[in-house]
């Protein structure tokens, strides 16, 4: 698959910079973009609760990381990043999110990609807000297999 290039919003940086000389570690929050409900269940199996994921104060991680040198020392040899590392800076209060809920969509799977990839080739990039080949044929992303 081919790689979109999305811009770093141009405050992440200086966000991370801001006298924060603790931090670890700085990941991208947006909201869920999944559209399901959560259902609280109790001890006898009984829900308690249904509430909308997009109702729920909860930020996943949307893949940008600004990272410092040390980092790499809460790595365990053959470790996942998100899950070892940031997981104990997050313990130690090391990690610190940057909220942001302008345009996000993950491309993640097929369905999202094909999403993306009909955006693109209607001109709705909101992701490139500087685009000038707005209304002009462009080749699919995708490609003719689709892959």
């Amino acid at each position: 698959m081919s790689s979109l290039t999305v811009p770093i919003p141009p405050d992440l940086s200086p966000a991370c910079r801001a006298g924060n000389t603790d931090l670890g570690t700085v990941p991208l929050a947006v909201p869920p973009q999944a559209a399901f409900h959560v259902v609280e269940v109790n001890e006898g199996n009984r829900i308690e609760a249904i509430t909308a994921l997009k109702d729920m104060r909860l930020q996943e991680n949307g893949g940008y990381l600004v990272l410092r040198q040390e980092v790499f020392d809460y790595l365990p040899e053959n470790s996942d990043l998100v899950a070892d590392a940031c997981a104990v800076l997050a313990k130690e209060g090391r990690l610190a999110a940057y909220p942001y809920n302008g345009f996000w969509q993950p491309a993640d799977t097929l369905k999202e990609r094909i999403a993306l990839e009909t955006m693109y080739q209607a001109g709705n990039t909101p992701w490139m807000p500087g685009r000038t080949d707005r209304g002009k044929a462009v080749p699919p992303v995708l490609g003719a297999a689709g892959n």
